[in-house]
This record gives structure tokens, C-alpha cells and sequence, in this order.
């Protein structure tokens, strides 16, 4: 009996150890479930917290796209007037570049025409057209004698071509006096020289 008693009392000592350990597992478990439940908890607010700092971020990328467009928009309207100057400079440069081509060529011009005129206001337009000098004895106009001695003859055909051109300088003479005459109210009204040449003639008026 007391051998039962004892074998039934180590039976119960066993159980309670089990009970006792099977109370010490539930007890981690148990535990075990309050860390996975806390760490679930603290993994549910920080995904809950990365989506609210995604959707800020979606939010700052769009603003910052949004900024982006309008600065590229603001940058190409930039661009296409800075272009659009660029070109009106070029066509003004270049108009201004045949502008000065154009003036160094009228004052190429305007100092040639004033050479020329200085050279033609020192010329003596009767000199030039009728040369009257001396051939020894002789008068001459351009290179006629006007007339002869008796050493020394003078073919006629010469002697009225000279005259001829005398009879032409008078009229030249006479054509420049008519001039300022009409300018004076004045008329001549006796005489008139006909220049032709070798058959010049006084004409009575």
C-alpha cells in the first residue's frame, strides 16, 4: 500500500513537473505571440508611415514635374526669343555691314567725281578746244596758219580752215555772250558769224 502510495505520489510530483512545464511553454508562447503581435503592430504603423511618406513624395515629384514643364516651357520661350533677336541682329548687321559697303563706295565715288571736277575746273574749255600759239611768222589755231606772207605762202584750204575755226570760237564766243545778253535783255541785230568749217561766212542781219 505504501509502495502504491509512493508510486502514486511520484506519479503526481511527474504530472505537476509537466503541468508546470506545459504552463511555462504556454506562458512563452503566449509571449512569443505578444512580441510577434507588438512587432506586427510596429511593421502595420511603419508601412502605414512609409505609404503616407510615398504618397508625399508622389506628391513633391508631381509638384517638382509640374515646375520642371513650366521651367522647360519658360526655357524654350526663352530660347525662341532669344533666337528670334539673334536673327533680327544678324539682318540688321548685315544690312548695316551693306549699308557701310554702300557708303564707302558713294565716297569712293563723291572723291573721284571731286578729283575729276577739281582737274576739269583747271582746264580752260576754249584753250583746249581751239589751241591758238604762233608757227614762226604765223598765228595758229589749232595748227592752222592764219594766213601767209610773201616769202612764204600758205596753201588756202589751210588758211580757211584756221579761219573756220576762228568763225567757230566767235560763234562759241558769241552763243556764251547771247547767254548773258538774254539775261541783260540785250540783242544783236547787226551781224552774225555762220561757222562751217573751211565755207564760214558773215552773215548781215
Amino acid at each position: 500500500m505504501d509502495q502504491h502510495l509512493k508510486e502514486l505520489d511520484e506519479e503526481c510530483a511527474q504530472y505537476r513537473e509537466l503541468l508546470d512545464s506545459l504552463k511555462e511553454g504556454n506562458d512563452a508562447r503566449l509571449m512569443d505571440r505578444n512580441i510577434v503581435a507588438a512587432k506586427l503592430a510596429a511593421m502595420k504603423n511603419e508601412e502605414a508611415s512609409l505609404i503616407g511618406e510615398s504618397k508625399k513624395l508622389e506628391a513633391e515629384e508631381a509638384k517638382l514635374d509640374a515646375e520642371l514643364k513650366k521651367k522647360k516651357n519658360e526655357l524654350y520661350a526663352e530660347n525662341e526669343s532669344a533666337e528670334l533677336l539673334w536673327r533680327v541682329f544678324r539682318d540688321n548687321h548685315r544690312q548695316l555691314i551693306r549699308m557701310e559697303m554702300k557708303e564707302q563706295d558713294l565716297e569712293a565715288e563723291v572723291h573721284c567725281l571731286k578729283s575729276q571736277r577739281d582737274r576739269l575746273s583747271k582746264i580752260n574749255v576754249l584753250n583746249t578746244a581751239f589751241h591758238i600759239w604762233k608757227q614762226g611768222s604765223f598765228g595758229t589755231i589749232n595748227g592752222f596758219r592764219l594766213g601767209q606772207l610773201p616769202h612764204s605762202q600758205v596753201e588756202w584750204s589751210e588758211i580757211n580752215a584756221a579761219w573756220g575755226q576762228v568763225a567757230l570760237l566767235i560763234n562759241t564766243w558769241e552763243r556764251i555772250l547771247q547767254t548773258l545778253a538774254d539775261c541783260l535783255d540785250i540783242q544783236f541785230t547787226l551781224y552774225r558769224i555762220v561757222p562751217v568749217g573751211s565755207h564760214s561766212f558773215i552773215h548781215c542781219l
